[in-house]
């Protein structure tokens, strides 16, 4: 079967054989597979450099680290990366095509979408841990469903910040993930206000609704946020972008109210103002939900009570792609999408000028 991966700092359509359907997880075939842009990215960057390893678990090497011990056995490991290869792909939706012989939910014939950077790759047919594996509600098409895994980061990063209905917003960084956040929010009840250096994102923003966007670079930008936040500053902030600069995070102290909190979801550098952060929160938004990093959860297919955690990795894809069915959240035009033979075509897009949020992959 056909599966991208990065070599050599460079993204490739390979050969491989195909996975086998084991106790607790689901076969599918792919119908459209999401990048990630910036994940993916930095990965096939990190393909090129010598001595460089795939690690599914941040800061550590692969099958290195020690399983979490259990009274009757140690924790399942990640699916070993093929050799000289790093995975690529974390978001798709199919259809079932085998189900694990512990799995009485999902059957044969379904349509799915599946997450997870371990197993949910660019391939023609993937195996994927129920816990990571929902069910596509009625009506919802399988291009659209395949946006679920950043659907469900920008989901869990809006939960993070504890808002309530009324309370304010401000979201830095609207690209993909971003204006996805921005909906989601805009569906709970928020007042939404998006943050965008770039002019182009800013009018694609206000198609998707969303209409109090400005440059957070203008001389202006504080006094129309305060006043849009009643003069108390906004109670919340999330950071979906990609800067090395730590003005973002420093900006979003500044701009929230005391008591607010500042909301991490993606990678921005992190010299702290101690003056802005007084009396303010910061909380990190870990992927998608409760259970991500966990091998029990991930690998071995073993489910949190909702008592314990309401928000699991599976109920947060499950709400979004709910969202996404009743129409509440749009995705439409944020992807070109484009055959696994043009593999290269479709990564050097997201470098172009005038790049697309995303791309997806066809597979028919």
């Amino acid at each position: 079967m056909r599966r991208i991966v990065a070599r050599g700092g460079k993204p490739s359509l390979i050969d491989v054989d195909a996975p086998v359907c084991t106790p607790g997880r689901v076969l599918v075939r792919t119908a459209f597979s999401t990048v990630s842009a910036g994940t993916e990215s930095s990965v096939i960057t990190r393909s090129g450099v010598p001595g460089a390893i795939d690690a599914e678990y941040p800061g550590e090497p692969p099958y290195e680290r020690p399983p979490i011990r259990h009274w009757m056995r140690d924790s399942p490991t990640p699916t070993p990366p093929l050799p000289g290869s790093f995975s690529l792909g974390y978001s798709l939706a199919g259809q079932v095509i085998e189900v694990g012989s512990d799995i009485d939910d999902i059957s044969v014939g379904d349509m799915v979408a599946c997450a997870g950077s371990q197993d949910a790759h660019h391939a023609d047919v993937v195996s994927v841990s129920r816990t990571l594996t929902a069910p596509l509600p009625a009506g919802l098409d399988p291009q659209t469903a395949a946006f679920v895994t950043p659907g469900a980061v920008a989901t869990e990063a809006i939960r993070r910040t504890d808002c309530r209905f009324g309370d304010s917003v401000v979201i830095f960084g609207l690209g993909l993930i971003g204006l996805m956040a921005a909906q989601v929010a805009r569906v709970a009840g928020l007042t939404v206000i998006g943050l965008e250096p770039s002019p182009v994102r800013r009018e694609a923003a206000r198609g998707f609704g969303i209409n109090d966007v400005f440059d957070p670079g203008s001389p202006d930008v504080t006094d129309r946020l305060m006043e849009l936040s009643g003069g108390v500053g906004v109670d919340s902030a999330v950071l979906t972008l990609v800067s090395e600069s730590s003005e973002p995070v420093n900006q979003a102290w500044r701009l929230a109210r005391r008591g607010g909190r500042v909301g991490g979801g993606g990678v921005f550098g992190m010299n702290l103002e101690r003056g802005a952060v007084f009396d303010r929160t910061y909380v990190h938004a870990i992927a998608f939900g409760a259970g991500r990093y966990d091998p029990w959860y991930e690998e071995g297919n073993v489910d949190y009570p909702i008592q314990y955690a309401r928000w699991t990795e599976n109920r947060t894809m499950a709400y979004f792609l709910q969202l996404l069915a009743e129409k509440k959240v749009q995705v439409k035009g944020m992807a070109e999408a484009f055959s696994l033979e043009q593999v290269e075509e479709a990564y050097q897009r997201l470098d172009a000028q005038d790049r697309p949020f995303t791309v997806q992959f066809r597979y028919t």
